[in-house]
């Protein structure tokens, strides 16, 4: 597993979610943009004391479509996909024990730890951590297979450090 950590400290995820529970599981989600590459999703913030290096790492991404802004209102604890040099890593956003903003809530309740009652959003003080992997499109067979075993590695170093 390569494990790269660059928190989205500006995004309204990182900055309303502040929720301290262990996660309980680990769920799977691809972006299903065709997109491989994790700089469309991270990027550190200009005068981050580590921007160089990860932009070195990740690769810029011309378009600041990523989300690490503001206004982009989801977030996942980590993105799995290819970096600049090519190989595929996984990149840490957030706290393992921030609820995720990638999967939504309903009336009986989802992976966020939200659940809607009576119009009003509630945590339930339990969350899945959440990946997403970047996807490209589902053309290339051997980046698939590594992007899989990348999830696999994330997912057994998850379960182990919470049991």
């Amino acid at each position: 597993m390569n494990l790269i950590k660059c928190i989205l400290t500006n995004s309204m995820w990182y900055k309303q979610t502040r929720h301290n529970s262990a996660p309980v599981g680990v769920l799977w989600h691809d972006t299903g943009a065709g997109n491989p590459n994790v700089k469309r999703y991270v990027q550190p913030m200009e005068g981050d004391e580590n921007y160089a290096e990860m932009i070195r790492i990740l690769g810029k991404n011309n378009n600041a479509n990523d989300w690490n802004h503001a206004q982009v209102q989801k977030g996942v604890n980590a993105m799995i996909g290819k970096l600049a040099d090519g190989s595929i890593g996984t990149v840490q956003t957030g706290d393992w024990k921030m609820a995720p903003w990638g999967c939504y809530y309903g009336a009986n309740g989802s992976c966020n730890g939200y659940l809607k009652v009576a119009g009003q959003t509630v945590y339930q003080g339990k969350h899945w951590l959440q990946i997403e992997i970047c996807d490209d499109g589902y053309k290339d067979k051997t980046y698939f297979e590594k992007v899989y075993k990348e999830a696999c590695e994330f997912t057994a170093y998850i379960c182990k450090m919470y049991n």
